[in-house]
């Protein structure tokens, strides 16, 4: 008998696990959220495949463009259906329309109508255990009501999210000017019928709700566009229906109307209604110009009080958000507000902002503050005294957030986002953050917009004289958002090739913070980056924790997520080099945008309807800052 051979390799420690399917089912879902790692496992073999689809398939998020190419898998794969569980649609072109604010082109991508139509067949007996995440445009809403009836998903919509998207003049400072009576007519009739049929829609899932135990908890109507016309567009019926519609169970509503909208009797509809679990409250009325009608004729129903009394009606608010434009008499919040976390005051009197945070700062996590310009200005609103001890984000022009944290009146601060600023100078970080006694060390989050200089000015300006290894120490996520327009050099020059000397810029000039894991970029002009492939960067400097970078092009305009991963160059300078940084190969792997999605246990999914506030990937309230969960 042979004996046997102890020297003999075992079979490696790494091969034994990805052939234990009980341990491959227990790692494969901590690779979900980025979603490239388990397409690339699904590549390996069908075992994988079979247990990383259903994975692939649990969180999906289908924009209508890409109806096609959902119905092409799960036609392949009918047996993925049944582990669908958190959906999100969205009507990317009405949300393109609707946010838009470079290209005045009245030319559409493609056919809504043709794309609802579509999903409804897709739909139709499938994702029978999913949650419905739902974002549709009020021009096609009669496509929308079959696509939701038709297709069986009512009962399982758990948020609403109705979008103005109708169409703006070519010259927006035109206001439809040069068309005939005919023509604006018909404009509004389309406006209307849209609203309407909206209405309808929403009561019918109300309705459809009453034996199911999925509920409607988050809800939003915005018609801002909607200012382009001179008669209300949100009839008085649409509104009465939109306001007996949502559900006890609501605890998110989002209110964005136009200026011409906030009239007797439409809104206060609305505002006779109480939502005894309501949590989450955004009203945004304005601002747009008002300078054809007067103040009375259009915000009575605020100055007589109704938005007091009726916030007063909801006790339970943890997020509160009341906007309008500056003529507006200020509204007070008189209310306890026992479980209020975080409150924008941008409609307010500077001294009842005062009043307001001496009696209930200490509860904060987020504020955010107007410049304060009128009504005793800045001195009436931070008061000595004034303490904001679990103050974690604050939305600021630089003047407000300085006195704040300047004064030492909000220590733990961790995220600051500065608003209304002209350039890079105006920012003074290095005499107000970097002074302060521990400020800098406990930010881990900075997002800075920048209207007169372009991002590359930005970077290089603040890598001179703020981003220094010992000065952040803590930063994790850095944004930069220029307004200013760049333009491409001419000649023979690709404009990508461009655009990936700008980042290079960008890279080298925050190289020096030690912590920085994601950042962000948003630069008017800009256009995408390339995505054929993974895209690699050779730089000399980079943050060395560098994990995501998120690009924001303008031409067309598209946001890219990117994972980013670092690897040294062997590199042997010559004996006149002077080689300060060995240099990096940077290798950026586009991601879904779903990767960064924060799905609450019922099923939404959870985003600002500030642009803004959208910004950033991790949750910086948490000690140390981490990307949002996912059920």
């Amino acid at each position: 008998m042979q004996a046997m051979d102890l020297d003999k390799p075992l079979t490696p420690a790494s091969e034994r696990v990805w052939h234990t399917p009980e341990l491959v089912r227990f790692i494969l879902p901590h690779l979900a959220r980025e979603r490239v790692d388990l397409l690339a496992i699904a590549q390996v073999n069908k075992a994988f495949r079979t247990m990383a689809l259903p994975l692939l398939v649990r969180i999906l998020d289908v924009p209508l463009s890409k109806v096609d190419a959902f119905q092409t898998l799960f036609d392949r794969h009918p047996e993925l259906n049944e582990h669908v569980r958190f959906v999100r649609i969205v009507d990317d072109e009405a949300r393109h329309w609707r946010d838009r604010c470079h290209c005045h082109s009245l030319i559409r991508v493609f056919d809504t109508n043709k794309q609802w139509r579509q999903l409804k067949d897709f739909l139709k007996n499938r994702w029978p255990a999913a949650k419905f995440d739902v974002t549709c445009g009020v021009r096609t809403s009669g496509s929308v009501a079959k696509a939701l009836k038709l297709s069986g998903i009512e009962k399982n919509i758990v948020a609403l999210r109705w979008i103005a998207d109708f169409p703006l003049p070519a010259d927006p400072d035109s206001d439809w000017e040069d068309d005939s009576d005919d023509e604006i007519e018909f404009r509004h009739d389309q406006v209307e019928y849209g609203w309407d049929r909206a209405s309808q829609v929403t009561q019918r899932i109300a309705e459809a709700q009453t034996t199911s135990d999925t509920k409607l908890v988050s809800f939003q109507i915005e018609s801002k566009q909607a200012g382009i016309l001179d008669e209300e567009v949100i009839s008085f019926c649409a509104w009465k229906v939109m306001r007996n519609v949502p559900s006890a169970h609501l605890h998110t509503l989002n209110i964005n109307i136009s200026s011409h909208d906030a009239g007797i009797p439409n809104e206060s509809e609305v505002f006779k209604r109480t939502w005894p679990k309501l949590r989450h409250l955004s009203l945004n009325a304005g601002p747009e110009s008002i300078e054809e009608k007067g103040q009375d004729e259009l915000w009575d129903d605020f100055g007589e009080g109704v938005v007091e009394s009726w916030v007063r009606r909801h006790p339970l608010l943890e997020h509160l958000d009341i906007r309008a434009h500056s003529t507006i008499p200020p509204i007070l919040l008189n209310n306890d507000f026992h479980d209020l976390t975080s409150v924008s005051l941008q409609q307010c009197d500077p001294g009842f902002v005062g009043t307001f945070l001496l009696r209930l700062g200490h509860k904060l996590v987020e504020l955010e503050l107007p410049r304060f310009v009128t009504g005793g200005g800045l001195p009436a609103a931070i008061r000595p005294g004034l303490s904001l001890p679990n103050l974690r984000i604050l939305r600021a022009p630089p003047r407000v957030a300085a006195a704040l944290i300047d004064g030492k009146h909000a220590p733990q601060v961790a995220h600051i986002e500065l608003k209304w600023t002209d350039n890079v100078g105006e920012l003074m970080l290095q005499e107000w953050i970097l002074p302060a006694s521990g400020a800098a060390f406990h930010l881990t989050c900075l997002d800075i917009q920048i209207k007169f200089d372009d991002f590359e000015w930005i970077a290089t300006k603040l890598s001179r004289t703020t981003f220094d290894a010992s000065r952040f120490p803590a930063l994790v996520e850095l944004c930069m958002r220029s307004c200013l327009e760049y333009q491409p050099l001419e000649g023979d020059y690709d404009e990508s090739d461009f655009d990936c000397d700008c980042l290079r810029q960008i890279l080298r000039c925050v190289g020096p913070l030690p912590s920085l894991r994601a950042l962000r970029v948003q630069g008017l002009g800009a256009g995408p980056l390339p995505t054929s492939e993974p895209t690699e960067i050779q730089i000399g400097l980079a943050p060395r924790k560098l994990e995501y970078l998120t690009w924001v092009s303008t031409h067309p305009s598209r946001t890219q997520y990117f994972r980013v991963v670092q690897a040294p160059i062997r590199y042997v300078p010559q004996r006149w080099e002077c080689v300060c940084h060995s240099p990096i190969l940077l290798t950026m792997q586009q991601l879904p945008a779903s990767f960064r999605a924060h799905i609450s246990d019922e099923g939404e999914w959870i985003q600002s309807s500030k642009v803004r506030h959208n910004n950033t990937l991790f949750d910086h309230t948490m000690s140390p800052p981490r990307l949002p969960p996912q059920p």
